[in-house]
């Protein structure tokens, strides 16, 4: 089961978030405390604030925002975090330095054809090569550290369980749900609060920190999306889409208390922080991890 606002268009690989439901749904009260959006809660706050920049500004950037459910989906190319990648089954598992690569996650494009073209493949798939919590010096372009493949969706043999190699870690499986929205750069609100780009997993629009970092985007590259870590806030009562119901509020009972949190702790992602993805004029991908 899923939540209200979700809803599936005809000819769409992702479901969609209906917003207007969203808003309606959730109630939000005066928290306006923007945090890494991966549920409905933390979308229904940024929204509030963001889409009312249809209105006033009307050069921001449309990108598709992902929130997450729990577990792997009928779809094995849509876009995810954990579990298996869409890799298929006669290609190698990507090694480096004789290390496996945790597969991080995949973005897949079939739905953002409109927001960015001409990719090499339907879905980038990522691997994680080394330890970041080893390196927390990592805030630039670590081409040895992960590593992008394009594959496109066909009815070709993908790897199962039985032929993955053990990765370092492995995260929670979740599937993304999309939300078309804006981003918008070097812009205020009436309190003069700057907006900055969404906090998530996107295609399109701009990177997280693109508005602190002049080199967010390197030259001669396009900006394709970034994965972000999964952090959800113990408060909130949608932590995920697949709950078709809100979570109850927090119990005072200590054993009912671990219950209600390891309902939340079901959400873990691969690290911390942004994972930016750009795509030079000849196809080479770079990566950009920032921590948030």
């Amino acid at each position: 089961m899923r939540a209200p606002f979700v809803r599936q268009f005809p000819g769409n690989a992702h479901a969609s978030i209906d917003v207007p439901a969203l808003l309606e749904a959730i109630d939000t009260g005066e928290d306006d405390d923007r945090f890494l959006i991966s549920g409905p809660y933390d979308l229904a706050i940024h929204l509030k604030v963001v889409e009312w920049l249809r209105d006033q500004s009307p050069d921001a950037t449309e990108t598709d925002l992902f929130i997450w459910a729990r577990g792997p989906h009928r779809d094995p190319a849509i876009t995810r975090l954990g579990g298996l990648p869409y890799l298929l089954a006669d290609q190698p598992w990507p090694v480096h330095m004789d290390c496996p690569g945790s597969f991080i996650g995949q973005l897949d494009f079939r739905d953002s054809r409109d927001l960015v073209p001409e990719t090499p493949g339907d879905v980038l798939m990522v691997f994680q090569f080394l330890d970041l919590y080893d390196r927390l010096d990592v805030e630039s372009w670590e081409s040895e550290c992960f590593r992008g493949f394009w594959t496109t969706v066909d009815d070709r043999a993908r790897v199962t369980q039985s032929d993955q190699l053990t990765p370092p870690f492995s995260p929670s499986i979740l599937h993304g749900y999309r939300c078309r929205t804006l981003d918008r750069l070097e812009f205020e609100d009436e309190e003069g609060t700057c907006l900055v780009t969404a906090p998530a997993a996107k295609i399109g629009g701009h990177p997280y920190d693109a508005q602190s970092n002049d080199a967010a985007i390197p030259h001669g590259h396009r900006f394709l999306g970034q994965l972000a870590a999964i952090w959800p806030r113990l408060e909130a009562p949608y932590p995920s889409v697949d709950r078709p119901e809100p979570l109850p509020a927090r119990p005072s009972d200590p054993e009912a208390d671990a219950k209600w949190k390891q309902a939340r702790a079901e959400l873990r992602s691969w690290g911390h922080g942004f994972l930016a993805i750009h795509e030079s004029e000849s196809g080479e991908l770079k990566f950009r991890h920032s921590f948030s």
